[in-house]
């Protein structure tokens, strides 16, 4: 039985420090759709597409938030899970059906300054990523894309293989 006020303080003391205790020890992530690690090349017309941005958007009720990622020059690519409030990259996608879209890269390679005119700071641009045609059909960067692949709970190889004339 508790006699004194200060028994009192150090059993609620003990309490709070235990429950404070359980909650760090609980963590607060880990809680997410299990990730698939995918890579593969994306390509068009059997040729490899350099420096193309891709999203995955999850379909047919699959979890999360999807995955993006950029190929290479060769047209590799690799995903990472789309977390909201990440301070991180999270190599992978939760395993489902996704519509995949692919678009001309925003930037990729080294930034270069444009050319100063002296009244207005110069404009920085990647190198070949002058905003000119992307060579994907349109159809592949929206929403409609006709392009649905499964990514296994294994994850492993998805190639994405668009073709310049998708209703053929």
């Amino acid at each position: 039985m508790l006699t004194t006020w200060n028994d009192t303080v150090r059993l609620r003391s003990l309490l709070t420090n235990a429950a404070l205790g359980l909650l760090l020890l609980s963590g607060c992530g880990g809680s997410g759709p299990r990730l698939a690690q995918v890579e593969g090349v994306v390509t068009l017309d059997g040729k490899p597409l350099a420096n193309k941005s891709l999203m995955f958007s999850p379909i047919d009720g699959t979890a999360g938030n999807g995955a993006g990622g950029s190929s290479d020059a060769d047209g590799k690519y690799s995903l990472n899970a789309m977390i909201p409030g990440a301070t991180r990259d999270y190599p992978g996608i939760p395993p489902g059906r996704y519509r995949v879209m692919v678009f001309a890269a925003t930037f990729s390679g080294d930034v270069v300054a444009g050319e100063d005119t002296g009244d207005e700071p110069a404009a920085a641009i990647a190198p070949g990523m002058d905003g000119g045609a992307s060579g994907i059909p349109a159809i592949y960067s929206s929403d409609q894309s006709p392009l649905v692949l499964d990514v296994p709970e294994s994850g492993g190889e998805l190639n994405v293989e668009l073709k310049s004339n998708p209703g053929a």
